[in-house]
C-alpha cells in the first residue's frame, strides 16, 4: 500500500511538472515567432525517437539481440551487388568502370568553392567525425587555396577520398508500417561536411551537364532544378483532354518503386554517365565515389559497420541525381501509340488511351510488361501491391471502368488517386482534393485551438500560423487541381471558416463573410486564384484568369533558362576605384502601421529630388519596392532617357 502511494504521489507530481512546463512552452510563443514545439507536436503528435525492435529477416525469422536487428537493417537498406549469371549484366558490371574517352570539365573556381561551403547546413548533424558545418566553414575560410587547391586535384585525377566515404546511418520511423518490416525504417546518412562540399561541387557540375546537353528526359519532373509536382499534373490533366477531344477512354496507373534509392545498381550509372558523355574527370570522381563505402549503425552499447556496394546514400547531394540516371532509362522507352509515361522522382504514372475497354486492358498490359524489362535490366522492383489504376472517360467519370490485371494479379481500380500531395479524382472536379485538405486542417486547428483555450494562445499568433501554415497547405498545387467552380468555391471558404472560427473565438453561426472581414483575411478563393495565376505567369501557361481578367500570351513576359558553367560563374564586385556614377537613384518601400508606400530619391549632379507615393493597404512590402523600381523607371525614361 505505501508503494502504491508513492507510486501515485510521484505520477502525479510528474503530471504537474509536464504541464508547467507545457505552459511555459505556449507563453514563449509571440506572433513575431509563431512556429515552436507546440506547432510541431499539433502537426504530428505521435512523432517519438528511434526505438529499436526485433525485426523479419529475409527467411522469415525474428532477430532476437539488438546486434542481429541493427545487421538485419543494415543488410536490407544497404545491400552488397552479388555477381549473377546474366550475361548483359556481366558484360555492364565489367566494362562500367572502365573511363570514357571525353574531356576534363574545367577546374573550380574559388567563388564556386566558396558557394559549396556556403550551401552547408549549420543544423544538420554532423557525420562520423564529429565536424560540424560551422567549424568546417571557419576552417575553409582561413585556409582557402589549401582547399581550392586539394578539390582540383581530386578533380584533376577523378578522386573522391576514402575517409569521406564513411557514413553515420540514423533510422527513422514511417508512419502507418509495421515496425518490424524493415522497410518501415528510413535511413538517413549523415556524411562528413567535407565530403559533402566536394560532393555538391560534382553534382552541380553533372546536373550541368546534363541539363544543358538535353540529356533527361522532359517528362523528369523531381529533382530537377524549375521542375515541380504541378506541372507533372497539368501534363497529365493535358493528356486526359486530349484524349477527350478524340473522343478516347484513359486510365492512369501509379507505379511504385521498391526502395529505390537503397536499389541503385552503381555499373548503371556509371555506363549511363559513359553514355550521356559525361567529362572525364568527374567520371573518375563519381566512380570513386561509388568505392569502397561504409556505413556505421550505432544502438546502445551495439556498433555494426558494414560495406556495401549498391544503392545511394540518403542525405548526400548526388543521391537524387544517380537516380535519376537510373529512372531516365524508363523514360525513354518506346510505347504504343496512346502510351505515355511521367515520372516524379521515383514515382511513375502510365497514361493510357484508346476507344474501347479491351484496347485499353491490353495495351496496359502490353506497357506494364515493357516496363517490368526495365526493371529487370535496372535491377530494381516495383510494388505491384502499391500499383493504382483510376479511369476517366471519354465524357466525364466513367460508369463501367476497365479492369486490369498483370500477371495474373488485379490492378487496383480506384474513383480517386493521391498523386503528388493532390488528390485526383475521377471527375476532375477538385472537390475530393478540397475534402482531404479540411480534414489535414482540421486536425492542427483541432489541436492548436485547445492548446488557446487551455494555455492562452492568442487569436493574433492563430492568424500568423494559418497565414504562414495552414494557408499553405490549402493552395498547394493549386494551378493543378483549382478550376474555379462554384462546388470549389463554396468548399475552399467552407475549410477557411474552420480557420476563422478559431481565430476570432466567435459564435459558429457567424456567416462566413463577417469572419473573413473580423479577421481581416481574404476570402480563401480568391487566395487560390491569385496562386494558380501567379504560377501559370510563371511558367507561361496561358489563358490566365484572375479576379474576371483575362491575360493572353503577348501580355507576359517569357523566361528564355540558360545553363552556365559552374565555374563561369563570378560575384558581382563593387569597383570602388571608379568614379561615382553621374545619377545615382536610392528606393525604399515599406509597410508601417497598416499603411503601405513607396519613396525614391534621386542625386543628379548637384541636384537632389524626393518622391513619395502611397499603396493601398492591402498592399505588401515587396509590392512597394516594385512600385519604386517602376517609377525609377518611368522617371528616368521622361527626364534622363540616354
Amino acid at each position: 500500500m505505501k508503494w502504491k502511494k508513492v507510486d501515485a504521489e510521484f505520477k502525479r507530481s510528474l503530471n504537474s511538472v509536464k504541464r508547467e512546463d507545457w505552459s511555459d512552452v505556449c507563453e514563449r510563443v509571440t506572433p513575431e515567432e509563431p512556429f515552436g514545439t507546440y506547432f510541431q507536436v499539433a502537426k504530428n503528435p505521435d512523432r517519438r525517437h528511434f526505438q529499436l525492435c526485433s525485426t523479419t529477416k529475409a527467411d522469415g525469422t525474428i532477430t532476437l539481440t539488438p546486434e542481429e536487428t541493427v545487421e538485419t537493417l543494415l543488410d536490407f537498406h544497404f545491400p552488397t551487388d552479388q555477381g549473377d549469371t546474366d550475361t548483359a549484366h556481366s558484360n555492364l558490371r565489367g566494362t562500367s568502370r572502365r573511363p570514357p574517352d571525353s574531356p576534363d570539365d574545367p577546374p573550380s573556381s574559388i567563388f564556386e568553392l566558396e558557394e559549396a561551403f556556403r550551401s552547408l547546413n549549420s543544423k544538420k548533424a554532423p557525420g562520423p567525425y564529429g565536424l560540424h558545418a560551422d567549424v568546417v566553414r571557419e576552417v575553409f575560410a582561413t585556409n582557402t587555396q589549401y582547399f581550392h587547391a586539394l578539390f582540383n586535384s581530386c578533380l584533376q585525377v577523378g578522386h573522391f577520398p576514402k575517409r569521406w566515404k564513411t557514413a553515420q546511418v540514423v533510422m527513422f520511423h514511417k508512419p502507418k508500417k509495421k515496425e518490424s518490416d524493415p522497410s518501415s525504417l528510413r535511413p538517413i546518412c549523415l556524411l562528413d561536411f567535407l565530403g559533402k562540399a566536394l560532393d555538391k561541387l560534382v553534382t552541380q557540375r553533372l546536373f550541368h551537364h546534363l541539363l544543358s546537353n538535353s540529356h533527361l528526359h522532359e517528362h523528369q519532373f523531381g529533382f530537377t532544378p524549375g521542375r515541380s509536382a504541378p506541372e507533372a499534373i497539368i501534363l497529365l490533366k493535358s493528356w486526359i483532354a486530349t484524349a477527350r477531344q478524340q473522343e478516347k477512354h484513359s486510365v492512369v496507373v501509379s507505379l511504385d518503386i521498391k526502395s529505390a534509392f537503397s536499389r541503385v545498381w552503381w555499373p548503371l550509372v556509371l555506363h549511363n554517365l559513359k553514355k550521356y558523355d559525361c567529362p572525364r574527370n568527374l567520371f573518375g570522381v563519381v566512380a570513386s565515389f561509388l568505392s569502397d563505402r561504409q556505413v556505421r549503425m550505432e544502438y546502445g552499447t551495439s556498433t555494426v559497420t558494414r560495406s556495401y556496394s549498391a544503392g545511394c546514400p540518403q542525405g548526400s547531394n548526388s543521391g537524387p541525381l544517380l537516380w535519376l540516371l537510373i529512372a531516365n532509362d524508363a523514360l525513354n522507352l518506346h510505347f504504343a501509340d496512346d502510351i505515355k509515361i511521367l515520372a516524379y522522382a521515383d514515382d511513375f504514372y502510365l497514361f493510357v488511351a484508346a476507344t474501347g475497354k479491351h484496347v485499353i486492358q491490353a495495351k496496359v498490359r502490353e506497357a506494364l510488361a515493357t516496363l517490368e524489362e526495365w526493371s529487370k535490366s535496372a535491377k530494381v522492383e516495383f510494388a505491384h501491391e502499391k500499383t493504382q489504376l483510376i479511369p476517366f472517360g471519354k465524357k466525364g467519370r466513367q460508369k463501367h471502368p476497365p479492369y486490369c490485371s498483370y500477371a495474373g494479379k488485379a490492378i487496383k481500380l480506384t474513383r480517386s488517386m493521391k498523386m503528388l500531395g493532390v488528390i485526383l479524382d475521377d471527375g476532375l472536379t477538385g472537390v475530393a482534393h478540397l475534402t482531404y485538405i479540411r480534414g489535414k486542417i482540421a486536425k492542427y486547428l483541432n489541436r492548436l485551438t485547445i492548446a488557446r483555450g487551455r494555455r492562452g494562445l492568442s487569436g493574433k499568433i492563430l492568424k500568423v500560423l494559418y497565414k504562414r501554415a495552414l494557408e499553405r497547405i490549402l493552395t498547394y498545387s493549386a494551378p493543378a487541381w483549382w478550376t474555379g467552380t462554384v462546388k470549389q468555391i463554396d468548399k475552399a471558404n467552407s475549410v477557411q471558416r474552420q480557420a476563422l472560427l478559431a481565430i476570432s473565438g466567435a459564435f459558429r453561426t457567424t456567416s462566413t463573410a463577417a469572419l473573413q472581414v473580423i479577421c481581416g483575411l481574404e476570402p480563401a478563393h480568391l487566395v487560390i486564384e491569385l496562386e494558380a495565376a501567379i504560377y501559370k505567369a510563371k511558367h507561361h501557361l496561358t489563358p490566365i484568369s484572375l479576379f474576371g481578367e483575362v491575360l493572353t500570351g503577348p501580355q507576359l513576359e517569357t523566361y528564355q533558362r540558360s545553363w552556365i558553367h559552374p565555374s563561369s560563374i563570378r560575384k558581382v564586385q563593387r569597383d570602388s576605384g571608379s568614379s561615382p556614377s553621374e545619377l545615382e537613384i536610392f528606393t525604399d518601400g515599406s509597410k508601417l502601421d497598416g499603411g503601405v508606400g513607396a519613396a525614391f530619391h534621386v542625386i543628379y549632379g548637384q541636384h537632389k529630388q524626393d518622391f513619395q507615393f502611397r499603396l493601398e493597404d492591402h498592399n505588401s512590402v515587396f509590392q512597394a519596392e516594385l512600385s519604386a523600381l517602376q517609377q525609377i523607371l518611368l522617371w528616368k525614361r521622361a527626364h534622363k532617357p540616354t
